[in-house]
């Protein structure tokens, strides 16, 4: 069974976020792109300055940054609450005993049809990707089938799709003032309430944007 699991009624689920153009700053924008900083862990929160409309009012959190490129999980765009049993069921994996429901989000524009869960440490797996602060990235499909027999994480996002950027492009969108770069923490990025995180982060950190 392939780990990158893929689900078949993302394009449904996610219709209501249209792919659009986006319009990011260019490299001659910006003049200077020394000394950036690694921002995974790191919450990204969009501004005024942020024209693609896919990404307005987001917040992501950094799952990795290399010099090949950037890659996040938008974590205050909720979408749907789905049975887990249809969720299971899409990602072709067994429903049995599956009970409760599961919040999805929207994740990214990229590869909407693949399944992410952001959780807690406590979920403790080989194939879980750590990425700081107790916080893991897994997408194998034990762990659906874990959140679906209810031993999975004591706290999870599940996402469709990613936010992805090319080498030094998200840098330069940072150094644009397209981002703001914040502390991530589990209180907010696990927050129940997450269509309201971008007004939480913001007054929490005291961003004018």
């Amino acid at each position: 069974m392939t780990a990158m699991l893929r689900i078949g009624r993302a394009a449904r689920w996610l219709a209501c976020f249209a792919v659009v153009v986006a319009v990011a700053p260019s490299a001659t924008a910006v003049a200077d792109q020394k000394g950036g900083q690694n921002l995974v862990g790191k919450f990204l929160v969009a501004t005024a300055g942020m024209t693609d409309p896919r990404f307005a009012e987001t917040v992501i959190y950094v799952c990795d940054h290399t010099a090949t490129g950037a890659m996040g999980i938008v974590v205050n765009r909720p979408v749907k609450r789905v049975p887990t049993a249809e969720l299971m069921d899409d990602l072709g994996l067994p429903d049995d005993g599956a009970t409760g429901e599961v919040m999805l989000h929207y994740g990214g524009p990229v590869e909407v049809d693949r399944a992410f869960v952001l959780h807690s440490s406590d979920y403790d797996r080989d194939d879980a990707n750590d990425i700081a602060d107790g916080i893991r990235l897994s997408s194998d499909p034990t762990v659906f089938e874990d959140i679906a027999a209810g031993r999975g994480p004591d706290q999870s996002l599940v996402a469709l799709g990613y936010a992805g950027w090319g080498p030094a492009q998200l840098d330069i969108e940072v150094a644009a003032g397209v981002w703001e770069v914040a502390p991530a923490d589990l209180g907010l990025l696990f927050d129940p309430d997450a269509g309201g995180q971008w007004d939480r982060i913001l007054d929490r950190d005291g961003f004018d944007i």
